[in-house]
């Protein structure tokens, strides 16, 4: 007898709409001096909210009156969940409800999968009310247990040790099922509002006042109604879409991985891309940077009058996925010293060595795990350091430096194969080109994010859910595992390739050149030089767009004028508090206001406004001078 295929599970769009501030009643709160002068830019009209931890924790809202006094309330209590939705795949019909017991008892009826964009922020609500004691929750017990093995009355979680949340597996004591993702692995670095525009939703997203009291027992107005269908439904349609395109997995790594081993006959995968064992991925490993993010200190921190411009390589990784040779196989140990090996093209060579740059040469050594360097910065002289590198990352640095080799360490070697990627990155380029909206979408994801899931580190840790006494929701790390790993070297090759077509064509504009960022350049003047040039055409460069002021700070910290209007971009700020921003206000100690950071406390999450303030050194510890 035919064994019986198991039918998809189905999926479904949820969100969760939550109070801002605790349910308690507001108390006065004494503002001191310190706190005064904290809020000294607060405008009359305006508020602030802040959290401060203690037994009890507590919310204070700081608001300056039209007088110009500034006055505070605190409150204790919890946050909660007022209004959520879900939206069935496939169906018109959305399910509503007011209380977070009502949605897990709607989400375990329904079963199946259950997406929210942004899991980590609304998961912290269910993972509240699953663990805290009666009346407030659950009771239920929290493990690493996956999708079926979970036990009846307990709940599975998938979490990075870098707080990534991936999914929820729950099991309710009666036996019903449900799980939870996040839909931010499936369109990555892309918002509802977002969602919205590119997948052609019949709805764009709304706003309501996310700060209005609701007390227990509110009833949400027909516009908020609005709002949150509205929200839901544009999730369903990207959701569609994923599913219609196959995209069926965790995440977008994934689901690129699993239709790219469709593409080899069965069985041929590991034939190509053999399991490695754990010191060889280690080593490989050594030599797996990303991509090349620099701004030339001959015009860092300038206000500069363009003209300028800005180029794109057009689908950098799946073009050199496309068009190089890549490694396969079980590579080859090289004695120290030994660079070459008939039939094998590809090296990974590791030496120590001092290195200078060369005049007029733009630096590509990073070093990590050693004191006398920062990490993050490229430096532009070395002493007695040991680097690992790639064919091509060796050709690059002989170029840029002049290196002086004290010690060969070991290598590997690994015999080559081109064409390996070729069905699938023509696959989803014919869709790229012929389609839109969606579809057009769902083609970038799949081209974009094939080569990192090949790299994916085997050894990681895990969190898993816990809850204070409070109702507070934590995360705590587990001991690493090691898990096996893909093949590496394929993500090792990849961004190699793209750092140096990307070195390479900075270099070539000698001076003129400005800042670059992966997969882009920026320069003064007008005119390309050497680079090819077209639209459209796999690996060649676009010209983005043309500016007349601009200003580079750092790494991730820029701003131009296209055509009148500013782009302005700084790594940790969210664009929208970048809004009517002028070129030169781009600089060292400006201060923005309004960006929110999660503070998990009793119930969930509240968000809380914070300054940000340009310093010298950005979150990853790249310079301004």
């Amino acid at each position: 007898m035919a064994r019986e295929v198991e039918k998809a599970p189905p999926w479904f769009a949820d969100d969760f709409e939550t109070t801002t501030d605790f349910d308690g009643p507001p108390e006065p709160w004494p503002v001191s001096e310190d706190e005064a002068a904290l809020h000294a830019d607060l405008k009359p009209g305006d508020s602030r909210l802040v959290v401060v931890f203690g037994e009890p924790t507590r919310t204070v809202t700081i608001r300056r009156g039209d007088d110009g006094e500034l006055t505070a309330a605190s409150r204790t209590g919890r946050v909660r969940v007022w209004s959520w939705a879900i939206a069935p795949l496939g169906e018109d019909r959305i399910y509503h409800g007011t209380t977070i017991a009502e949605f897990v008892e709607r989400a375990a009826s329904l079963g199946g999968v259950h997406w929210f964009h942004n899991l980590r922020f609304d998961v912290a609500f269910l993972d509240s009310y699953l663990q805290d004691r009666e009346p407030y929750g659950l009771n239920m017990f929290a493990g690493d247990w996956r999708s079926r093995s979970v036990p009846v009355g307990c709940f599975g979680a998938l979490i990075s040790d870098t707080g990534a949340h991936y999914a929820r597996y729950v099991h309710m004591r009666d036996g019903r099922r449900f799980e939870v993702r996040d839909s931010l692995k499936k369109f990555p670095a892309t918002s509802i509002a977002k969602l919205g525009e590119i997948f052609d939703s019949p709805v764009a997203k709304g706003t309501i006042d996310y700060e209005a009291e609701r007390p227990a027992g509110y009833v949400p107005t027909a516009a908020e109604w609005e709002y949150l269908d509205g929200d839901v439904t544009i999730l369903r349609v990207a959701l569609q879409a994923a599913q219609d395109a196959g995209a069926l997995g965790l995440t977008i790594g994934g689901d690129a991985l699993t239709e790219y081993r469709r593409t080899m006959a069965e069985g041929r995968f590991r034939t190509v891309f053999p399991l490695l064992d754990r010191q060889l991925d280690d080593f490989i490993r050594r030599a797996y940077r990303g991509g090349w993010t620099y701004i030339n200190p001959l015009h860092q921190g300038q206000l500069l009058e363009g003209p300028g411009e800005v180029y794109d390589v057009n689908s950098m990784y799946p073009a050199v996925m496309r068009q190089s040779s890549y490694p396969v196989g079980l590579p080859v140990w090289l004695a120290p010293g030994q660079l070459e090996l008939h039939g094998y093209p590809h090296r990974i060579i590791g030496a120590m060595f001092d290195a200078k740059l060369k005049p007029g040469r733009l630096p590509m050594i990073q070093i990590k795990n050693d004191a006398r360097y920062n990490p993050v910065e490229y430096q532009r002289e070395v002493r007695a350091v040991e680097w690992f590198g790639t064919e091509i990352d060796w050709a690059l640095l002989h170029d840029q430096y002049d290196v002086v080799i004290h010690e060969w360490l070991s290598g590997l070697a690994f015999r080559g194969k081109e064409g390996l990627f070729n069905r699938y990155i023509d696959k989803w380029m014919e869709v790229k080109a012929n389609a839109k909206g969606g579809a057009r979408t769902q083609a970038k994801y799949q081209l974009n994010n094939l080569w990192g899931r090949f790299a994916i580190n085997p050894l990681r840790a895990s969190r898993l859910p816990g809850i204070k006494r409070d109702g507070t929701p934590i995360y705590t790390v587990t001991d690493q595992q090691y898990d096996e790993p893909c093949y590496t070297a394929v993500g090792v090759w990849t961004t190699s390739y793209g750092r140096d077509r990307v070195i390479r064509a900075a270099q070539s504009f000698g001076d003129d050149f400005l800042a670059a960022d992966t997969d882009s350049v920026h320069k003064l003047g007008i005119g390309a030089g050497s680079l090819e040039v077209h639209e459209s055409r796999l690996g060649a460069w676009k010209r983005e767009s043309t500016f007349d002021q601009a200003t580079y700070l750092r790494a991730k910290a820029y701003a131009e004028r296209i055509d009148g209007k500013v782009e302005a971009h700084v790594a940790g700020l969210p664009r929208e508090l970048l809004g009517g921003i002028r070129v030169e206000d781009l600089e060292i100690g400006a201060k923005f206001h309004g960006k929110l950071i999660p503070k998990r406390v009793p119930g969930g999450i509240i968000l809380e406004s914070t300054d940000f303030i340009i310093g010298e050194r950005d979150a990853y510890g790249h310079s301004s001078r």
